[in-house]
């Protein structure tokens, strides 16, 4: 007879008796004992590798009672015990199968890698730094043999042990020294995999100087437009050889130190002398954000006088770019008339319709790339008639410049009412910080008046300066920076 049996089926079945179909009966004894083997079963082959160049692996499985193995590998390999150690170089390495079995049963296939690495790794020094400045990395240039990963092992000056994680080769080991002196990186030890070399005269020696030091500082170019109107001025000190600068972001050099036109960013300069390489960051602010007119590097135009007839009117405004935009519409109506490129800051408008109100205003675009304009004004088109927009028949709308300035200050009152200057600097905390005071002597004519004030020995930071003549006040803003 047949039956179906399982793992779970390990059994011994007796024979009892035997019974023909005449009911006649024999009675007897006999056994047969059936037994089920499980081959669905993992043999988790492993292997004590990798090893380097040469050496002894120890290779196991799972072992299931009653069954044998059967062990293949490279170069015709064949074994039949469940677990061995053999001796091998690069020619054994690779894949090696087994499988078990026991009568006609027969697990599945199971594989194990032995990796072999052909050498122990070698370190070579490609290059050897040249004198190097305290707070600059010191580059080392080294190539290794093999594949990789590796971990070299180093100390600096006989101090602690330091290991660098390497991924690929060639690499740049970097190091910062904290001091002034001699310095000598000495190397240990290289591991890639199982493979380890020892260094025993592997060493790279440098002197780090104590360096020089290098200012920024940065100003807007006189008469520039649009954006690029920015000028960064960088000067070393303490250099022991001539220097050359370098601007990062557009990879300029030369030897003055002075780059021109930039755009408002974040730019790093670059200085070198024969020894050493120090970098400086400095940020040119944008004005399109507000920080122009916040901090006073430049001012929106603002009409101050006017003379009218019946075609035509003339404004006059104050302001500090070196070119202007003029726009004037009748009053109401929405399209607007423009002149442009005015290099003063005077205009008269023709060929205006008589007795007819007008809104006019003036711009500028020194250094945002559109036109900024000042309030419009309303003017009419009628006999001659002077209008002054600023009260005692002068206006008092001073500007400073530089500014940002790294001390000079030069502020331009225009015209004043004979009397008396004062001139208040505030820091940002409210504190007076300097005073200075004019007397204005001309009792007929109003006059232009230009005062330079120095503020390089005041901490860097935002000031505000006070100004009044007579009973005339006004209020700027002054950033002093490198």
């Amino acid at each position: 007879f047949t039956i179906a049996v399982s793992p779970q089926a390990n059994a011994t079945y007796n024979l009892i008796s035997v019974r023909d179909g005449n009911s006649c009966s024999l009675s007897t004894r006999g056994s047969a004992t059936v037994n089920v083997f499980d081959t669905n079963v993992p043999l988790n082959p492993t292997n004590t590798g990798p090893i380097c160049g040469s050496g002894s692996v120890t290779f196991s499985v799972t072992q299931y009672p009653a069954f044998d193995y059967y062990w293949t590998g490279p170069s015709g390999f064949v074994s039949t015990a469940p677990s061995f150690t053999i001796s091998v170089t690069s020619l054994q390495a690779g894949i090696y199968r087994v499988y078990a079995y026991i009568g006609n049963c027969t697990t599945r296939v199971d594989s194990t890698r032995l990796v072999v690495t052909q050498n122990t790794p070698q370190l070579t020094i490609d290059n050897i730094p040249n004198n190097a400045c305290v707070g600059n990395p010191v580059d080392i240039g080294i190539s290794l043999t093999g594949s990789g990963p590796w971990i070299l092992s180093y100390v600096l000056n006989n101090g602690n042990i330091q290991n660098a994680q390497i991924n690929s080769s060639p690499y740049v080991l970097q190091i910062t020294p904290p001091t002034p002196g001699l310095y000598k990186v000495s190397f240990l030890r290289l591991i890639e995999g199982r493979c380890t070399t020892n260094f025993t005269n592997q060493s790279v020696d440098f002197v780090v100087n104590s360096g020089f030091t290098l200012s920024l500082s940065s100003e807007i170019i006189t008469g520039c437009r649009g954006r690029n109107c920015w000028r960064i001025k960088a000067q070393a000190q303490g250099n022991i050889s001539p220097v050359t600068y370098r601007l990062v972001e557009t990879n300029t050099t030369n030897s003055t130190g002075q780059f021109d036109n930039l755009a408002p960013g974040n730019y790093t300069i670059e200085a070198q002398d024969i020894n050493c390489k120090v970098t400086r960051t400095i940020t040119l602010r944008d004005p399109n954000d507000g920080s122009g007119y916040d901090l006073g590097l430049y001012q929106k135009p603002t009409i101050i006088n006017a003379i009218t007839d019946l075609s035509f009117i003339e404004v006059e405004w104050q302001g500090n770019c070196p070119e202007y935009t003029l726009q004037y519409r009748i009053r109401g109506t929405g399209n607007w008339a423009t002149v442009s490129n005015i290099r003063q800051n005077r205009y008269r408008i023709s060929g205006l319709a008589p007795y007819t109100s007008y809104e006019i205003r003036v711009g500028e675009s020194c250094l945002s790339p559109s036109v900024v304009y000042g309030d419009a004004i309303t003017l009419g088109t009628f006999r001659k008639v002077f209008q002054e927009w600023i009260a005692n028949k002068f206006s008092f709308v001073p500007r400073v410049y530089p500014n940002p300035t790294s001390g000079i200050l030069i502020i331009d009152l225009g015209k004043v009412e004979p009397g008396f200057v004062k001139i208040e600097i505030y820091n940002s905390e409210g504190k007076l910080v300097q005073v200075l005071s004019q007397k204005v002597t001309n009792e007929y004519e109003l006059e232009a008046l230009t005062v330079t004030i120095d503020i390089t020995d005041l901490p860097l930071g935002v000031y505000h300066l006070e100004l009044q003549n007579n009973s005339h006040k006004a209020r700027l803003k002054v950033l002093h920076t490198h």
